[in-house]
């Protein structure tokens, strides 16, 4: 990462292009440990993340910190808290019009987006489209969600799991709040939302529209995102 550590520090306006980075834990395309309020905004990483635990393509662990208005589009490597984004967002962090586009690879807590939101914190207006491949605890946008928010966002990422708890909206969800999330049931893919649950869950909308549906501005869950500015 280009910042191992940051504490109460913003960053904006960075855009790293083809980093091929290499870690173990904490490793991420810009930052590798986001504390204490940190804030990134405006920001992009190209290329290759690879570690061990704590793996992002943009941020490895953010805690108490936010990613606003960012993507990643590199492809991510690791075992544990493995995001295409972000790799676990802790501790009433945040995620916000943002997305990711590259593979992610791991084995626990394995997200298109983001490996792991806990205690209160959020995901908004974003997406994931990159393939995503794990063993438990693995989704197309987020591999595990406990007491956190997932609103207005979408995947078209395509999860492939060996365990019970791979969805295609969220791998494994422990209690929060989710309000009109899209995912797209490629054919052959993983058929419900959140784990095992075949049953409709309020706030997720399953789709087997076409794919251009999720990129066409008069539609949702597009349409949101251009009125908030993404």
């Amino acid at each position: 990462a280009l910042f191992g550590w940051t504490i109460g520090s913003n960053i904006s306006n960075v855009g790293l292009l083809n980093v091929n980075i290499y870690g173990n834990s904490g490793v991420g395309g810009l930052v590798g440990y986001s504390f204490d309020s940190s804030y990134i905004d405006n920001s992009y990483s190209t290329g290759s993340v690879n570690g061990n635990s704590l793996v992002g393509g943009l941020v490895g662990y953010s805690s108490t910190s936010s990613v606003d208005n960012s993507y990643s589009t590199g492809s991510v490597t690791g075992n544990s808290w493995v995001g295409g984004l972000v790799g676990i967002s802790y501790s009433s962090s945040s995620i916000d019009n943002s997305y990711s586009s590259g593979s992610v690879n791991g084995t626990n807590y394995v997200g298109g987006l983001v490996g792991d939101s806990s205690f209160s914190s959020s995901v908004d207006n974003s997406y994931s489209t990159g393939s995503v491949t794990g063993n438990s605890n693995v989704g197309s946008l987020v591999g595990s969600s406990f007491s956190s928010s997932v609103d207005n966002s979408f995947t078209t990422s395509q999860v492939n799991g060996t365990s019970s708890n791979y969805g295609g909206l969220i791998g494994n969800y422990a209690g929060g709040t989710l309000t009109n999330n899209w995912w797209y049931n490629y054919s052959g893919n993983v058929n419900h939302s959140i784990g095992t649950n075949t049953t409709a869950i309020s706030g997720i909308i399953n789709t087997s529209s076409s794919i251009a549906y999720f990129y066409d501005c008069d539609n949702q869950p597009m349409a949101s995102m251009v009125a908030s500015g993404s």
